[in-house]
This record gives C-alpha cells, sequence and structure tokens, in this order.
C-alpha cells in the first residue's frame, strides 16, 4: 500500500473544502460574539466596584480552565437545568465566552495607551462619551488591539477541532471519519492541516495589512 493516495486525496478534498467551510462559519459567528463580549467584559472592568469584581472572577475561572470541559459543561450538563442547546450553538456561546474574556484585556490594553490628557481635553470641549470614543480613543486604540485581536481569531481557527467532541461536523471530525470509512488517516488529516496552515497564514497576513493601513492613517491624522 503507497503512504499518499492521489487518486483518494482528489476525491475527498471537496468534502473536506465544505466541513473547514463550517470550521471558519463557526468561527467567524464565535468571533463576531466574542468581539461584543469582550466590548462589556471590558467596560465593567474598567468601571470598577462590584461590578468589576465579580466580572474579574469569572474571567479568571474561564480563562484557567480547558475550552475542553466549559464545552462539555454546557452541552452535557446545561441540559439538567433545562438549558438545552445545539452543538453548534453550544460551540458558538462556549468559544464567544471564552475569547471574549480574552478580548476584554486586549481592549483594555488599547483604551490605555491613549494619554488621559486628550480625553480630559475632549470632556472639556463638552463632547459626547460616544463622540469621545469614536474620535479620539477609537483612533489610537485600534492599531493597538488589531494585531492582538487578529491572534485571537487565528487561535479560535485552531480550537474549533475541539467541537469535534460535541458532535458538531467540522473538518476534523470529518476527517476522522473519512479515515475510518476508508482506513487511510493520513489523507484526510493531511489535507485538514493544510487547509488549517492556509487560512492561519492568511488571516495573519490580513491583520498586518490592517494594522499597517491604520498605523499609516493615524500617522496621517497627527502630522
Amino acid at each position: 500500500m503507497t503512504i499518499w493516495d492521489w487518486a483518494y486525496a482528489a476525491d475527498i478534498l471537496p468534502v473536506l473544502v465544505q466541513a473547514f467551510g463550517a470550521s471558519l462559519a463557526i468561527t467567524f459567528q464565535s468571533f463576531a460574539g466574542a468581539l461584543a463580549l469582550g466590548a462589556i467584559f471590558a467596560w465593567l472592568l474598567e468601571n470598577g466596584g462590584k461590578p468589576a469584581r465579580i466580572t474579574g472572577a469569572i474571567s479568571d475561572f474561564i480563562r484557567k480552565t480547558p475550552i475542553l470541559v466549559q464545552l462539555y459543561f454546557v452541552y452535557f450538563v446545561l441540559p439538567d437545568t433545562g438549558i438545552v442547546l445545539s452543538a453548534w450553538i453550544t460551540g458558538v456561546v462556549t468559544l464567544s465566552l471564552h475569547y471574549g474574556f480574552y478580548l476584554a484585556e486586549v481592549y483594555r490594553a488599547g483604551i490605555r495607551t491613549v494619554a488621559a490628557g486628550q480625553v480630559e481635553a475632549a470632556r472639556a470641549l463638552a463632547l459626547r462619551r460616544i463622540t469621545i470614543f469614536r474620535k479620539v480613543i477609537l483612533p489610537q486604540a485600534l492599531p493597538i488591539i488589531t494585531p492582538n485581536a487578529g491572534n485571537y481569531f487565528i487561535y479560535m481557527l485552531k480550537d474549533t477541532p475541539y467541537l469535534s467532541a460535541i458532535s458538531v461536523v467540522e473538518v476534523m471530525r470529518v476527517s476522522y471519519r473519512l479515515g475510518g470509512d476508508h482506513f487511510r488517516y493520513i489523507e484526510p488529516f493531511t489535507i485538514a492541516g493544510i487547509l488549517f496552515l492556509i487560512s492561519s497564514w492568511s488571516a495573519s497576513l490580513l491583520v498586518g495589512l490592517m494594522e499597517r493601513r491604520m498605523r499609516g492613517r493615524w500617522a496621517r491624522r497627527t502630522i
């Protein structure tokens, strides 16, 4: 038996590409949720008080426990309390929550790079909070936030294989099934790895391009 069967690889490639599309879809959905939750968590943490302490405690717990344990808890334990979620929704919710706390720290790091004097000057001009955030804080924070947020997108994409443990039909689950059906694992898992590599590399290039454009745009504004 040959180590690599090109005919078999060509035959399963469309199936794996389609399954990888599911991995990408769940990554984009989860990342959108994480961006929104991260902004909320960052706001709670920055405002201090009891909400900040509670959010900080939950953040420590979520970030210090394995994501696979969190997936199992949401998918297998929550139904005992009456909360039943599909495998896909479980994956989106868990990834969004898990990475939302990481992105909260990214937001906070970006916001803290803005000089306090600039915010105070904007307030002295009686600008609204949303205007201060959009015109003063966000343009300066985005070049800091973008590369780190982009890295977490890549990490999230690479974590999607965990979802196969709760029956989400993504590329790794399909690879395992194809390998078992034909007793050949090298082709499906190699192709799956290449798909992840291409996507991660493309995402890193895109993030780098966005970062350079944002820095250039902000530099022109400050001249």
